[in-house]
């Protein structure tokens, strides 16, 4: 499954790359579109970046998990999550991202009998 799902993000993050290097190529702004607000949204470089940004943030968690297990590689990510979210309070970040991969592994293992990779590194 994380194979999969690292697919899937991996091809839409490069359709819609393409989609944005043809509209500079072609010399168009971003797309528009009007929302409540009347603000003009678009994707441009900042969106790009960003893109890239958590496309490589997913091939990294996705290392993680075949080697670290589901719980810590999940800690990190979240951890990692919530600092760029700028969330700055400590013990917040850690409760979440120690808590939340804890407690979905039991209720993983608890409810449908489903193991989710282990810590591998020792052994």
């Amino acid at each position: 499954m994380p194979n999969v799902s690292a697919g899937a993000l991996t091809f839409l993050a490069l359709v819609l790359g393409l989609k944005v290097l043809v509209r500079k190529a072609r010399g168009l702004t971003p797309i528009s579109e009007d929302n409540e607000d009347n603000d003009e949204q678009g994707f441009g470089q900042k969106e790009a970046v960003n893109t890239v940004a958590l496309l490589i943030g997913a091939g990294i968690y996705v290392g993680l998990l075949s080697t670290a297990g589901f719980v810590v590689s999940s800690a990190l990510g979240l951890a990692a999550c919530l600092w760029l979210g700028r969330v700055r309070n400590w013990w917040l970040v850690a409760a979440l991202s120690i808590g939340l991969p804890l407690a979905l592994a039991q209720i993983l293992w608890w409810s449908l009998t489903i193991q989710v990779p282990a810590f591998r590194l020792l052994g």
